[in-house]
């Protein structure tokens, strides 16, 4: 998956060692003989550390150079990245500057964390993402002060987000007619059939844990598809706007969060990584009832928001992606995706 992982990042050279040492903390600023790392998102970055990886969140970056080098790269897939190509100082996101990281929201981040590693232990698993340090940047904002976490992953490429593997499917997609597109249905639905359950094991174990992400950061890209057991599963991170709902009726916690993973949605649990999958469905079985314009047809597909005829095999699709939500939510934790399955729905 490293190839993957290499497509949708941008390599940079930042000093992350001095004297055999990691610097603590990290400040945004490229030198050609300093070591070379990625981008994570537009805010942070990962690189190989020893025999593992440590992804950096917070990094220093006053004026948004980083940002902005991220937000115009070609490779970038992030939507919300993207949005900052003009990223100006001052820019705010939330009512804070874009990157910056307060002490109180790495602090419901470690909580959340915490909690997620005992109850992925009780499941057999290992959390990817686990919290290796804490590191004040000496600044505050607003009167709070500003920190950087450090994340313990096993490899660089365990930080690949969902909505970055979207990407790379949309450019495919992009390319094909209605029948190319549904030559490769049944891959790209068997692959998002898996998504579904570890996104059902997911809430499963928020609900266990009892913590209630804010809707808004239900998204593809606070996912990771991490190696997992011989093949790769996908984990819920990013926890920064996550609270606990430390109640004694867990059915209580489970339908809320259901309710802010759908956002209000008919579609319910499965928009989360419902969108490409569907537009799969709609370009290879009802072209038809896409009007036309510009763009290419899977494009059209994957923002159409009409009505159309709904049929057996669009309703059928739903119904699964459903079931494999439930699923994920049942079992005592999900199978492991093996690479052939992203290798299959990538395939020319």
């Amino acid at each position: 998956m490293l190839d993957l992982f290499r497509q949708v990042r941008e390599e940079l050279r930042l000093e992350i060692v001095r004297n055999g040492e990691l610097v603590r903390p990290i400040v945004y600023q490229e030198s050609g003989n300093a070591q070379m790392c990625y981008n994570s998102g537009g805010r942070g970055i990962v690189f190989p550390y020893e025999d593992r990886a440590i992804r950096v969140k917070g990094i220093l970056d006053p004026e948004g150079r980083l940002t902005r080098r991220i937000a115009d790269s070609p490779r970038n897939q992030i939507e919300d990245v993207k949005k900052f190509a003009c990223y100006r100082d001052g820019d705010r996101v939330n009512g804070k500057p874009f990157g910056v990281l307060l002490s109180e929201a790495a602090k419901q981040e470690q909580e959340a964390v915490d909690r997620l590693n005992w109850c992925y232990w009780k499941a057999g698993l290992t959390n990817p993402y686990s919290i290796l340090d804490v590191v004040s940047t000496g600044q505050t904002l607003d009167g709070g002060p500003t920190v950087q976490l450090y994340f313990d992953l096993p490899k660089v490429e365990d930080d690949l987000r969902v909505e970055e593997l979207n990407g790379l499917f949309r450019k495919k997609m992009n390319r094909l007619s209605a029948q190319e597109i549904k030559e490769k249905e049944g891959d790209v639905l068997k692959l998002y059939h898996r998504f579904m359950q570890w996104h059902g094991f997911s809430a499963r174990c928020l609900t266990i844990s009892k913590l209630l992400p804010t809707p808004e950061s239900f998204v593809p890209q606070n996912y990771v598809i991490s190696h997992v057991k011989g093949g790769y599963g996908l984990f819920r991170v990013d926890h920064t706007s996550t609270v606990p709902k430390d109640v004694d009726d867990e059915k209580a916690v489970f339908e809320e969060l259901l309710r802010r993973i759908s956002k209000g949605q008919s579609d319910g649990p499965i928009s989360t990584f419902g969108n490409l999958p569907t537009a799969v469905v709609l370009a290879a079985n009802h072209s038809d009832q896409v009007p036309v314009d510009s763009r290419s047809l899977f494009e059209r597909c994957y923002y159409f928001d009409g009505v159309f005829r709904a049929s057996d095999r669009y309703l059928q699709a739903l119904n699964i992606f459903h079931k494999q939500f439930i699923n994920g939510i049942r079992l005592p934790q999900p199978e492991p995706i093996e690479e052939e399955f992203f290798r299959k729905a990538l395939a020319d």
